[in-house]
């Protein structure tokens, strides 16, 4: 009776040799030997390489982390890869420990795991854009009627009014991209990464005092908002990019198709707006502002639920 032979290979950003690696091992004895790959949080492509790895040969004794055909997890923490020989593929010594094992026949394979992760991703993405698209819209349009009907009183006249609205228009254009800083950094932390938004963060702090001095002393405090919305799209649009790096898929096919239609339905409530704003300011700012609001509310989710972005079971769904 032949002896079997299990292989732990435990990855860390091995993305450029991890292929090779595992092709080495299974063309030793592949009928003999069983490989389970333990993936440390990689933060390169090495998860997209096992998976072109596991696809070109495929066999019941090649196991991913997390695969329903494994009956246990191993949660490690990697101290260090340590290479043997002169070529990457030529193996490695993994120093590392074994913190929780765990034993359960109902072990959720990865690839579902990751397709349910990006689903809740898109879904939250998808609720709190159809929300803030529209509000930003609405405060470009209505900046100086929202400013003229709060504070433009006493000595607070129509310059005052002007400037505070641009500003407000040159915060506006950041609302999306503050949206996307939040819940996309809320998907590094949850793979436990810390470390990536951090830096954005600060590249965007650094971005935005760069650009703040400069746009400050050429058209004052207008500037700093403007600095501000830029910074904040240069992050989102980092976090974007990392996340597709590393094989998550944030914008799915569905979730790209509705994110056109709420930009259509948006870009129909500001026509409306628009064309809505002169006739009905005779009747007071205050006032106007109320009904314009309430019009464009109307108007934006009726488009919605024309295009079938939301529908009646959607809401239902939420409690309401």
């Amino acid at each position: 009776m032949s002896k079997k032979i299990l292989i732990s290979v435990f990855c860390y950003n091995v993305g450029k040799f991890i292929f090779s690696v595992l092709e080495k091992i299974y063309s030793t004895n592949h009928h003999e030997t069983s490989i389970i790959i333990i993936n440390d949080y990689s933060k390169d492509n090495t998860i997209s390489e096992i998976y072109r790895f596991i696809e070109k040969y495929k066999s019941k004794n090649i196991k991913s982390y997390g695969v329903n055909e494994s009956n246990f997890i191993m949660e490690c923490k990697l101290y260090d890869i340590i290479e043997l020989g002169g070529n990457p593929a030529s193996g490695n010594l993994i120093l590392g420990e074994v913190l929780l094992f765990h034993v359960n026949k109902d072990i959720l394979n990865i690839k579902n795991q990751m397709n349910e992760f990006e689903i809740v991703v898109n879904d939250a993405l998808k609720f709190s854009l159809m929300l803030i698209i529209p509000a930003t819209a609405s405060f470009i349009i209505l900046s100086s009627l929202m400013v003229e009907s709060i504070y433009q009183y006493g000595v607070f006249g129509n310059e005052g009014t002007k400037v505070v609205a641009t500003t407000l228009i040159g915060f506006s254009i950041g609302l999306p991209a503050y949206v996307l800083i939040k819940i996309l950094s809320s998907v590094f932390y949850s793979l436990s990464d810390t470390r990536t938004p951090l830096i954005y963060n600060i590249v965007a702090i650094v971005t935005n005092i760069s650009l703040s001095i400069p746009l400050f002393l050429y058209s004052g405090v207008v500037g700093i908002a403007y600095a501000t919305s830029i910074s904040a799209w240069l992050n989102a649009i980092m976090l974007i990019v990392r996340l597709h790096f590393i094989s998550i898929k944030i914008f799915k096919k569905e979730f790209s198709i509705n994110i056109i239609k709420i930009i259509t339905s948006t870009i129909l409530m500001s026509f409306i707006l628009i064309f809505t704003i002169d006739r009905i300011y005779i009747l007071g700012p205050i006032i106007a502002l109320i009904l314009l609001i309430i019009i464009g509310l109307c108007v934006y989710f009726a488009g919605l639920f024309l295009m079938g972005v939301y529908k009646k079971s959607d809401i239902t769904s939420l409690g309401f």
